[in-house]
């Protein structure tokens, strides 16, 4: 019975540097954001299609439930600079990626759709082994002017100056996740763009 209370005043200790990994610890980001390809297609007519990819938030060990994680994007190419001379087609872009999605935690017997990190049987882990489905979305995610520009510049770097070659462009994502505890968590992402996708 001792052990037991012993645990019982220890939960809310776990709880409460569980907190200190969602802010700004410099030693594991909280949240990462995989995609899976950002990039397009050219069909054989010319058109350009840009695909669903998938796209998963992995939450680090501890990290607390998102209520949402929204985003800016800016396009570079491969010395970081702005793509697009400032054209309105290529000014950042934003949205919101996620809704709810879980945290880094998985429950021992407790029915995933009723586990939380405040259930007693929940453990710390990296989604990216649980992988909850929450946390999985696919989605066209490259905006279709920053497709057209890229291609445009692509077909330049064969006939036209070296300023238009395309090669080891990215897009620069600054995700904001909204935690479930009511804290914010930003940081910066970058994803090299694919043509073509598969």
């Amino acid at each position: 019975m001792k052990t037991f209370a012993s645990m019982l005043l220890a939960l809310p200790l776990l709880l409460a540097s569980c907190g200190n990994l969602n802010v700004g610890s410099s030693t594991q980001r909280p949240y990462t954001i995989t995609v899976e390809q950002f990039g397009y297609e050219v069909q054989e007519s010319g058109r350009i299609i840009v695909a669903d990819s998938p796209i998963v938030l992995n939450s680090a060990a501890g990290a607390y439930d998102v209520a949402t994680v929204s985003y800016t994007a800016v396009l570079l190419n491969s010395k970081g600079e702005p793509v697009g001379n400032d054209q309105s087609t290529v000014l950042p872009v934003t949205g919101t990626l996620f809704g709810k999605a879980r945290g880094g935690y998985v429950c021992a017997t407790t029915a995933a759709s009723a586990c939380s990190l405040a259930s007693a049987d929940a453990v710390f882990a990296n989604t990216s082994d649980v992988q909850w489905p929450e946390n999985r979305i696919s989605r066209a995610l490259m905006p279709g002017e920053w497709a057209i520009l890229h291609q445009d510049a692509f077909q330049e770097s064969f006939s036209g100056p070296v300023s238009g070659d395309s090669a080891g462009w990215y897009a620069r994502f600054t995700f904001t996740a909204t935690q479930s505890n009511g804290r914010q968590v930003t940081w910066q992402q970058n994803y090299p763009v694919v043509n073509p996708t598969k």
